[in-house]
């Protein structure tokens, strides 16, 4: 990917008009392709802050691609974003989530300064409880993890 398509990307952080489907597609290529290695540390500063945060959140509610919205999660734990705001999102998507993007969304929370209200965190416990079905026991210990760690902010 060339500078020109590093700059479409960073022209379109914050813009509701930008055509979704190249933003996330310039997104995704700016952190996962391999000749695009020397932008990876760029976009990931650019994504810092909260026009960031939101093309991230955007991004992954609109992709319908795992492999997507795994990279998606990944750099909004490697953006250093507090995403807080966000928990009851990305719990929801733990459920429906393959093994190595339950981590990479385990990270996130994990990341999470809150402060949290207590029902808000006990809704998400119940969420995860609710849907923690899989028969993956890797899974199962990443579910528990992120509920044991929830609780510390009871």
């Amino acid at each position: 990917m060339s500078e020109k398509n590093n700059s479409v990307y960073k022209n379109s952080i914050g813009k509701k008009n930008a055509n979704s489907d190249d933003v996330i597609a310039n997104l995704t290529a700016l952190l996962t392709l391999p000749q695009n290695k020397e932008f990876k540390h760029d976009t990931l500063k650019e994504l810092k802050g909260a026009k960031g945060r939101e093309l991230l959140i955007e991004a992954i509610e609109y992709s319908t691609d795992n492999n997507t919205k795994r990279v998606l999660f990944t750099a909004c734990w490697e953006s250093g974003n507090d995403f807080s705001a966000y928990l009851p999102f990305f719990v929801s998507h733990i459920p429906f989530s393959d093994l190595e993007t339950t981590l990479d969304i385990y990270n996130v929370i994990e990341e999470m300064q809150g402060p949290f209200e207590a029902k808000l965190i006990n809704e998400c416990i119940a969420t995860l409880m609710q849907h923690n079905t899989t028969n993956d026991d890797a899974k199962k210990a990443i579910v528990s993890d992120v509920i044991n760690h929830l609780n510390i902010h009871l």
